[in-house]
């Protein structure tokens, strides 16, 4: 009897490893393939292709907006010039002062567009990273490598879209804010001036804005 158990259980026993050692190499081949896909994937959104394109992506940004901040620069810079003639105050100090004051704010400006064309690149490689993260769920639950790949490459261009979608026009506007008050302000005395000239005035000139510039207010 113990003889013919000593069979079975050796005919058993090794069946039973068999199965094992093919489970075991079976698990082995699925890491090393989760692996390499995972390994792929990384590649795609770390590769010096893509590294270039977001580069590309921040100049195009920076371009932009120093584009933005240029003609905003100009129309307060010639609206100022019209504004301080218009009040009689050209070439004095008042005229020194904002012109000063529209070169510092300029300056306040270019690195205001530095900082935000790199805060969009910034933007652009989180959404890659959320990218990269969700490919990686996508192939622990069983995708492939080449779909993993397909689906990489269509996310990141997914991603640039989105972010030439965020709309930054006007980003300055707020910046040369006080100039446009100088600007609206004297051509309302202007306007007040005319009306007393030619109809008089009951009520005297509309109260207006008054502007901080360089130390002192100038309307």
């Amino acid at each position: 009897m113990g003889f013919f158990t000593k069979i079975l259980g050796g005919i058993f026993g090794s069946g039973s490893n068999k199965a094992l050692k093919a489970a075991e190499e079976t698990e082995a081949e699925r890491k090393a393939q989760l692996a390499a896909s995972q390994q792929r994937i990384e590649g795609i959104f770390n590769s010096p292709e893509r590294n270039q394109q977001i580069e590309d992506f921040i100049a195009s940004q920076r371009g932009y907006l120093q584009s933005d901040l240029d003609r905003t620069h100009k129309t307060n810079q010639l609206n100022t010039k019209f504004a301080t003639a218009r009040s009689g105050l050209s070439g004095g100090s008042v005229d020194v002062d904002r012109n000063r004051l529209l070169s510092e704010t300029y300056l306040r400006g270019i690195a205001e567009a530095e900082n935000k064309a790199q805060g969009a690149g910034a933007n652009l490689r989180a959404q890659d990273q959320s990218s990269k993260q969700s490919l990686f769920s996508q192939v622990l639950s069983g995708g492939d490598a080449t779909t993993a790949a397909t689906n990489a490459a269509q996310a990141m261009q997914q991603n640039i879209g989105m972010a030439k979608q965020d709309n930054m026009f006007g980003t300055f506007d707020s910046l040369f804010g006080d100039f446009g008050n100088i600007y609206k302000n004297s051509r309302e005395d202007a306007g007040d001036r005319r009306a007393s000239k030619e109809f008089g005035s009951l009520f005297g000139p509309r109260p207006k804005t008054q502007t901080q510039v360089a130390g002192g207010i100038y309307g």
